[in-house]
């Protein structure tokens, strides 16, 4: 019982540390996605039975589709010519299979929409951001030199590194 209060409580705390973070720290998105995946294990340790809002027979079909993709993910780690960033890509494509087991698991939906409107105001945030800056050539964190002219550069200043808008 006490792993399951652990574990719900890393899975709430770390949607709402990745809601926060999404546009201002990487290191903030990577715990969110740390303690909301160790929180889904928990959960999961705990009582076996997840998300029970999907037939037994799909959800069967779907985890060996995540394992088997997962599998594959991992054997391509030893024919990659970069190890180190395909790593780096597979671990985080394993955090992404922990948001998505994550979610599943809560079960209050108040919950959820909070969370899913602090993302939604994020992501008009990064979208005004961007559209300042690729087509006014002004960034409204008041960085002077924008390195790519005919790229916006997110707030956290890399042209890659949008949130989770454009």
């Amino acid at each position: 019982m006490k792993l399951e209060i652990i574990g719900k409580k890393m899975l709430y705390f770390g949607f709402i540390i990745f809601a926060l973070t999404l546009f201002t720290t990487k290191s903030g998105l990577d715990s969110s996605v740390t303690l909301i995946s160790i929180g889904f294990l928990f959960l999961w340790i705990n009582n076996k039975k997840m998300y029970d809002f999907y037939g037994e027979k799909c959800l069967k079909q779907f985890n060996f589709l995540v394992i088997l993709f997962l599998f594959l993910c991992s054997i391509s780690l030893f024919f990659a010519i970069d190890k180190i960033s395909a790593t780096k890509r597979f671990v985080i494509i394993i955090g992404y299979f922990g948001l998505f087991y994550g979610i599943l698991n809560i079960k209050e939906i108040s919950f959820i929409k909070k969370i899913f409107n602090i993302i939604v105001l994020i992501a008009i945030f990064e979208t005004l951001v961007s559209v300042l800056q690729f087509f006014f050539n002004f960034d409204i964190l008041g960085r002077k030199i924008i390195p790519f002219p005919d790229r916006a550069m997110g707030t956290l200043g890399y042209p890659n590194d949008l949130g989770i808008s454009l």
